[in-house]
This record gives structure tokens, sequence and C-alpha cells, in this order.
């Protein structure tokens, strides 16, 4: 874990923060990180819906209540008109139907795989981008430890060429014949190269400090305590660069976020010409109405909308 260090209310915090500390930080703390969390969860529930609406059953339900005329007998006996309004009744009716497919054509497993490739490609996406904030907190971590090393490096030359300056000038007073002005020319531009080259080391310091710090979303009043990271070896002896290229181009991210973008595509396509297939299902109805003040109908050749019960399936 990170360590904060307080030197008291007049000095800065100080963070000692390793380089593989400051990449998990600055993962925690980037929205972009975020923002591809949320489009990998999106791409998941995109991918349950798509299935679902191919395979899951569907259900649907309708009731009905209000007033209805009242109506005795039958369709031949009934001494009511159709017209009449009076005697006006309560009635009630629901209908409930399932819709289960059983085979889709391969509309299920044309969803089923354009919603995987979508979603491997969202997290190769996310990868990416943690790959490339990796990167981007690795050469602001060494720039900070460069540039520091580059100035406690500079601070040695600089006090260096400035004895070997006073040296220079103590010979020419002493009107030394091995020691002319030339000399004395010389070690000055030296000097002033090496400063410059120590205010530059500075200058790069202060901006990789910046940098990190956004990164891992710290104040500008932080101080970060840097520790030299090792370096791995790397042995290009035994390899060439057709298998780099390759191992490149097989483990490219971007690559295979194309790669998996167009599969995705693919599988789409397939699934909107899979569409105008029909599909095998079983439907089921279950149904019940009730009309009190009207007679019940028998006749199986009439259809009777207030006072029924019904239960069926189909294939």
């Amino acid at each position: 874990s990170c360590v904060y260090a307080e030197h008291g209310q007049e000095e800065n915090r100080v963070l000692d923060l390793s380089l593989q500390q400051a990449i998990e930080l600055a993962k925690e703390n980037s929205p972009l990180m975020k923002i591809g969390e949320l489009e990998v969860d999106a791409a998941l529930q995109k991918s349950q819906e798509l299935k679902g609406k191919i395979i899951s059953p569907r259900f649907s339900a309708v009731s009905y209540t209000g007033l209805v005329s009242e109506a005795r007998g039958d369709a031949t006996t009934s001494e009511d008109e159709s017209e009449e309004y009076d005697d006006m009744g309560p009635f009630f009716k629901i209908d409930l139907n399932v819709v289960q497919p059983i085979y889709t054509f391969g509309k299920y497993s044309s969803a089923t795989e354009a919603s995987k490739a979508y979603l491997q490609m969202q997290e190769t996406d996310l990868l990416e981008r943690a790959n490339n904030l990796s990167y981007e907190v690795i050469k602001a971590y060494l720039g900070i430890v460069s540039g520091r090393e580059g100035i406690e490096v500079g601070k040695e030359l600089i006090d260096k060429y400035r004895y070997l300056l006073r040296e220079v000038e103590n010979l020419l007073d002493a009107d030394d014949p091995m020691v002319n002005d030339s000399h004395l020319l010389e070690t000055k531009a030296m000097l002033f190269e090496v400063e410059r080259d120590a205010t530059r080391a500075r200058t790069g310091l202060e901006e990789a400090e910046l940098y990190l710090k956004g990164l891992i979303n710290q104040g500008r009043d932080l101080e970060v305590a840097t520790h030299v990271p090792k370096v791995p070896d790397f042995f290009t002896e035994s390899i060439n660069a057709e298998e780099i290229i390759e191992y490149a181009q097989k483990n490219s991210k971007e690559l295979k976020r194309l790669d998996l973008a167009l599969k995705s595509l693919q599988e789409k396509a397939e699934l909107e010409t899979k569409m105008k297939l029909p599909d095998v299902f079983v439907a089921g109805t279950i149904g019940y109405g009730v009309a009190p003040n009207r007679d019940k109908q028998v006749n199986p050749f009439i259809d009777d909308d207030y006072n029924y019960q019904k239960i069926g399936a189909v294939v």
C-alpha cells in the first residue's frame, strides 16, 4: 500500500510510491478506466438482453373490466336486442399467453456469438486503456527518477567544473606556460553546458512530477518519493526482427479489438438474415371471463366474449 508522511504543517506531504503502486493508483483514479468498466458492464447487459429476446419465453397478460348490458338466452332465443343498454352490469376477464421458442434456425447462436464478440471487444478496449495508462505512468515515474539522478549528477559536475575553473584561473594568474586563455574559455564553455543540462534536468523533473500527480489524482503540494525500479533484462540475440513483429501483431490489443468488432458485425449481419426465417415454438394460453348479467353461451359454434374458461397449447 502507499505510505503518506507528514513533515509538519508548513511542509508538503510525502507519498512513498513504487512504480507498481503508481500504476494501480492511476487506474483507480482514471475517468477513462471507469468509462471503460461501464462500457463492459453495458456490453454484458446488452448481451444478456439480446439472448433473452431470442430464446427466453415471452409472456403477455390482458385484463378487462367494465359494464355491459344484460343478455339472457342464446343467439336464437334471446328476447334482448343488441341495441338495448338497460340493466347494465359488471364484467371481468383476463387472458394469459406464453410463447416459448424451441428452434430458432440459428438465431440464438448468431445472437450469442455477436454479443460474445462485442463483450470481448469492450474488454480488450479496457485492457488497452489500462496498458496505455500504465505506459504514461511509467514515463512519468521514470522521468522523476532520472530527473532526480540527473540533478545529483549535475551538482557534482558543476562543483568539479567550478573547481577546475578556479584552478585554471590560478594557473593563468601564476603565468603557467602550459595554460592559456583558450583553456579558460574552454573550461567556462563546459561549465555553461553542464549548468544548462542541470537546469533541463530540473525542468524535466518538475514536468514529470506534475504529470504523475495528475495521473494519480493528487494535489500539487504532494511530494512523491520514488524508488529506482528493477529493469528486466532483454536479450535480442536469440530472436530476430520477424519474430518480434509476429509477437507484436499476435499480442496487439488494437488488432484484436478490430478483429472482434468485425466478427460481431458479421454475426449481426447473419442474425438479420436469420430473423426472416420462421421459429418453432410452443404457445399456451389460459383465460377466464365472467359477466353475471349475461347467460353463458354453451353452443360451441358461438364465441362468448364474457363468460368463458379456456386453456390450450399449440406447437
